[in-house]
C-alpha cells in the first residue's frame, strides 16, 4: 500500500509471526505489518493511565492511533491478552480475572484453524491459515472502524466512523461521520442524534458541498453505487504521500497528511470549515455566504420569517416568501424559475427524485407542481443529467467560491428583472434662522462639559477594567512591583528606551536574578493604550508558543501600567529585510524559517490555542527576533477574541497600518482569520524583496509590490521579486512556491484565500497542490500629506455612486 514508508519506518525488529491458537499477543509485545508501517499492541492514550489494544502507525510521532478494540471496556493493568480461542474467534482477556473484554463476531465453522495478522494496510484480520485472501477472510477490523479512516476502508450502510469522547478516552464519543443513501448519497456528520454537517449530495463528480473533492495528485476520491448501497472510500494517487481521515472529539472531520521531513501529521483540509458548514446555519430558504456580512441572507423573493430574530443574528427561524405562489404558468404575471449558480444544493429532504429526465424536463415538472420550490440536475456526468425536485423547505444552502451545479428556485416573475438602481433623492436645502451669538455659544458649552464628563467616566470604567482583567488572569500573569521596574530599567534611563509608539515607550530592564526584559509602559494619557493594555493581558495571559512573544507580567501602581515581556535581543524584522546591510545575514534558508515560523504562530492563534484570535496588525514591526532568530509575534493590543464558533466580526473603528489591511478590513471593517492570512501574504513578500509595501495614495500613483508581485507572476517573472542580498544557495523551486503562497493569501476576496493551517501544509509540503491565485486586493488611499488630520486617514471606496469615507487610524 505504502511503499514509500518501508525505508523511512523499517525497525530494527522483525515483523512477528501471526497470531495464533498457540501464539498470544501480551501487554508490553507488539505486532507489525510485514513491511513495519503499522504496529498492533497495548497502549494508554495521552494522559491516561488505561490500557486499550490498538492499531498505529510505527513512526510517525506523536503516536497516530487508527483502531481501537476495547473502546468501551478498558484495562486497569497490565494483565491484558489477545489470542484465539477454541471457536476460532480473536478475544481479548484479561488474565487477571479471565473476564473477555472484547471478541470478534461470529464463529468460523469447525475445524477451521484460525490465524489473526496485521497488514500493511492497517487491517487487521482473522483468516483461514489453509486460504489466502480473500477466500480465507473470517473477520477484519475494517468492518468496525474507529475514528480514522484509511486509504482504501470504506464508509457505507453500518460502517462509519465514531469520534473519541477525548484525546485521552478512545471510548464512542458524541460525533458519527456516516454514509446515508436514502435518496442520493452523501456523507452526514452527526454529535448524538442532531445533524450536524453534510457534505451535501453526490452528483457523479463530487459531494456538492465540498469543492476540494476533485481530481489533485495526491487523493483519489471513489463513491461507487450498486442497488440500494453506497460506499465511499479514498485511495492515495502517489507513492510519496500517505493521508488519513480523522473525526477529531470535537467534531471536526480532518484530512491529514504525513509529513515526511518532520515525521509528522499535517492538516490538509477539515470539515465544518466555517460558520456556513453547520447545518441549515441560516434556517429554511436562508442562504450563506462567507464573503458577506451578516453572512446569512434570504433567496431572491423570500425575506425573514422574524426580522427581529434576524438582526440579533438569530437566523434559525429562516426565511418566508413574501407572496402567493402563482403557479398559472404564465410566466408574464405568474411564477418564474431563477437560476443561482456556485451552489450548495438544498438538503434531500421533501424530495423526488428521476434519473432519466432532462434538465428541461424537469423545469417542466417542477412547473406543474405548486408545492415544488427548486429543481436541479441529479447527475452532471450523465447525459441526461436526471431531475430532483424539492418539494418543501429549501435547506443548508450556502454559496460556494467554485462552480459546482446551478440550482433554479420558484420565484415571482418580477424578482426575474431587476429594476435599474434608483437615484438618492437630494433633499432641499433648508434654512433655519437662529440667534447668531446666543445660540452657538450656548451649545459650545454644552459640549465641552459632555466631553469633560464623558473623559472622566471612560478613564474611571478603563482603570476599573484594567484591574478587573488583571486579577482574572493573575495565575497565570504575574504581577510585579513598581520598585522592580524601575530598577530593572535604571530608573527608566532614556538609555533603556529601544522603541516607543502611540501606546508609550519601550525600554530594555534587567531584573534581579539576570534575566533581560523588555517593559512597555503606558503613556498615562493614552485611552486608547489603556484599552490596548487590556486587550493585550487577556489575549497573551494563557498562550504559549515559540513563535509568539511571551508576556511575563504586568505593574500597575497608581497611574502607572507597564507590561513586562521577554527580551529579543535582535529586536524587530523590520530592522532586517529593509535595512540593505543587515538584510544580508538573513540567507534564504533563515528567510524561510522565519516565514514558516511566523505561519506557525498565526496557525495556533486561530486554530490551537483554545480560543480564535485575530491579531489585526500583523507586520514586519510587531515580529520580534531572538538570539537564534527565531520569529515570535508581538503587539497583541488592537487583537480580537472570537468564541468557539464565531468566524468573522464587524467594527467602525478601522485600526491597522497602511500596505498591510485586507480589503474587506479596510474598508468594510470586517474582521476575520482572512485578514490576518492578507497581512501575512504581504510579510512574505516583503521578506522575499527586501522592500515594504507602501499603500496605493490618489495624489501619489506609484507600483506597490503586490501590484509589482502580481505583474510579475502574469509575466512568469516571479524569481526577480527575490532581492540579492540572500548569501549562500538560494532554491528557485522555494522561492516560487513561497511567492505562489503569498499572493493566495493576498486575494482580493477572503473566502478564496487559505487558512493558516492551509498555509502551514502549502509551505512545508512540496507535494500539497497549489490553486492559481486570482488578483490581488488594492486598498487606495489618500495620501497622509493631504489628510485633514495627521493621525487619521481617510480612505477611499469606489461605488456606483461616488465615493464612500470611512475614518481610519493609522499605526
Amino acid at each position: 500500500m505504502l511503499p514509500f514508508l518501508v525505508s523511512l519506518l523499517l525497525a530494527a525488529s522483525t515483523a512477528a509471526a501471526p497470531i495464533s491458537r498457540s501464539k498470544y499477543l501480551r501487554d508490553g509485545e507488539t505486532v507489525l505489518s510485514a513491511r513495519q508501517i503499522f504496529e498492533m499492541g497495548f497502549f494508554s492514550p495521552g494522559s491516561s493511565k488505561k490500557r486499550y489494544l490498538g492499531i498505529w502507525f510505527k513512526n510517525p510521532q506523536p503516536q497516530a492511533v487508527v483502531w481501537v478494540a476495547n473502546r468501551e471496556k478498558p484495562l486497569d493493568n497490565s494483565t491484558g491478552v489477545l489470542l484465539i480461542d477454541e471457536r476460532g474467534r480473536l478475544l481479548l482477556l484479561d488474565r487477571q480475572d479471565g473476564e473477555p473484554l472484547w471478541s470478534t463476531r461470529g464463529s468460523p465453522d469447525p475445524g477451521v484453524n484460525a490465524v489473526a495478522e496485521l497488514l500493511d494496510s492497517g487491517n487487521l484480520v482473522l483468516r483461514d491459515s489453509e486460504k489466502g485472501l480473500p477466500q480465507g477472510l473470517l473477520w477484519q477490523s475494517i468492518e468496525d472502524p474507529d475514528h480514522v479512516m484509511l486509504p482504501g476502508m470504506r464508509i457505507m450502510a453500518g460502517r462509519y466512523l465514531t469520534s473519541w469522547k477525548s484525546p485521552n478516552d478512545p471510548s464512542p464519543g458524541m460525533y458519527t461521520f456516516k454514509m446515508d443513501f436514502t435518496i442520493l448519497p452523501r456523507l452526514l456528520m452527526y454529535e448524538g442524534s442532531r445533524l450536524r454537517y453534510s457534505t451535501g449530495h453526490f452528483n457523479g463528480f463530487r459531494f456538492i458541498g465540498v469543492p476540494y473533492m476533485q481530481p489533485n495528485p495526491i487523493v483519489l476520491f471513489i463513491v461507487e453505487t450498486t442497488g440500494d448501497q453506497a460506499d465511499y472510500r479514498f485511495e492515495m494517487n502517489t507513492n510519496t504521500t500517505v493521508s488519513i481521515l480523522n473525526l477529531s472529539p470535537n467534531g471536526v472531520v480532518q484530512r491529514l497528511l504525513f509529513e515526511v521531513e518532520t515525521s509528522t501529521w499535517k492538516s490538509f483540509t477539515y470539515s465544518p470549515v466555517d460558520e456556513c458548514d453547520r447545518f441549515a446555519n441560516c434556517g429554511a430558504f436562508g442562504i450563506c455566504n462567507m464573503s458577506t456580512f451578516p453572512v446569512c441572507g434570504c433567496l431572491e423573493g423570500y425575506a425573514p420569517r422574524n426580522p427581529g430574530e434576524w438582526n440579533n443574528q438569530n437566523t434559525s427561524s429562516g426565511c418566508v416568501r413574501q407572496t402567493i405562489p402563482d403557479c398559472s404558468g404564465n410566466y408574464s404575471g405568474g411564477d418564474g424559475f431563477l437560476l443561482v449558480p456556485q451552489l450548495k444544493l438544498p438538503h434531500l429532504i421533501n424530495v423526488m427524485v428521476n434519473r432519466n429526465m432532462t434538465l428541461q424536463e424537469c423545469r417542466h415538472k417542477c412547473a406543474e407542481d405548486c408545492s415544488c420550490k427548486a429543481y436541479a440536475s441529479a447527475n452532471v456526468t450523465d447525459d441526461r443529467g436526471g431531475c430532483i425536485t424539492w418539494l418543501g423547505d429549501l435547506l443548508d444552502i450556502r454559496i460556494l467560491d467554485t462552480k459546482v451545479q446551478d440550482l433554479y428556485i420558484r420565484v415571482p416573475a418580477s424578482s426575474l428583472v431587476k429594476e435599474p438602481p434608483r437615484r438618492a433623492k437630494v433633499p432641499k436645502k433648508v434654512t433655519i434662522l437662529v440667534p447668531s451669538i446666543l445660540f452657538p455659544g450656548v451649545v459650545l458649552s454644552l459640549v465641552c462639559c459632555w466631553i469633560l464628563k464623558k473623559r472622566t467616566n471612560t478613564n474611571t470604567e478603563d482603570k476599573t477594567r484594567i484591574r478587573a482583567t488583571v486579577k482574572k488572569n493573575e495565575e497565570e500573569l504575574p504581577l510585579f512591583a513598581l520598585e522592580t521596574v524601575v530598577s530593572a530599567t535604571s530608573d527608566f534611563s532614556p538609555a533603556n528606551i529601544i522603541g516607543e509608539g502611540g501606546f508609550g515607550v519601550v525600554y530594555k530592564g534587567i531584573l534581579a536574578d539576570g534575566r533581560e526584559v523588555a517593559v512597555k509602559r503606558l503613556t498615562r494619557v493614552s485611552v486608547e493604550g489603556q484599552s490596548e493594555f487590556t486587550n493585550e493581558v487577556k489575549s497573551l495571559a494563557r498562550l504559549r508558543h515559540r513563535n509568539l512573544v511571551q508576556l511575563l507580567g504586568c505593574c500597575i501602581a497608581g497611574e502607572e501600567k507597564m507590561l513586562i515581556y521577554e527580551y529579543m535581543k535582535n529586536k524587530s524584522l523590520d530592522a532586517f529585510i529593509f535595512d540593505e546591510q543587515k538584510r544580508a545575514v538573513l540567507g534564504w534558508r533563515t528567510r524561510l524559517d522565519i516565514v514558516m515560523g511566523i505561519a506557525r504562530g498565526l496557525q495556533y492563534l486561530h486554530h490551537d490555542s483554545g480560543s480564535r484570535i485575530i491579531h489585526r496588525d500583523l507586520k514586519a514591526w510587531n515580529v520580534l527576533l531572538d538570539e537564534a532568530m527565531t520569529p515570535k509575534i508581538s503587539d497583541f493590543g488592537t487583537a480580537r477574541i472570537f468564541g468557539a464558533d464565531q468566524m468573522l466580526d464587524k467594527t467602525r473603528k478601522i485600526i491597522g497600518t497602511y500596505g498591510y489591511m485586507s480589503p474587506e478590513y479596510a474598508i468594510d471593517g470586517v474582521i476575520s482569520m482572512k485578514s490576518d492570512v492578507f497581512s501575512f501574504g504581504v510579510l512574505v513578500l516583503e521578506i522575499i524583496c527586501g522592500v515594504r509595501n507602501r499603500g496605493l495614495y490618489i495624489t501619489e500613483p506609484h507600483e506597490s509590490l503586490l501590484s509589482k508581485a502580481w505583474g510579475l507572476w502574469k509575466e512568469g517573472k516571479c524569481a526577480e521579486l527575490l532581492d540579492d542580498a540572500p548569501s549562500g544557495t538560494c532554491p528557485v523551486s522555494e522561492v516560487l512556491r513561497c511567492i505562489h503562497v503569498a499572493l493566495l493569501c493576498v486575494q482580493e476576496r477572503a473566502v478564496v484565500r487559505p487558512t493558516m493551517a492551509t498555509v502551514a501544509m502549502m509551505l512545508s509540503s512540496e507535494t500539497f497542490p497549489l490553486p492559481e491565485p486570482r488578483r490581488p486586493g488594492f486598498v487606495v488611499f489618500r495620501s497622509p500629506k493631504h489628510a485633514s488630520v495627521s493621525t487619521a486617514v481617510e480612505l477611499l471606496q469606489y461605488t456606483g455612486n461616488g465615493v464612500t469615507n470611512t475614518v481610519m487610524e493609522g499605526r
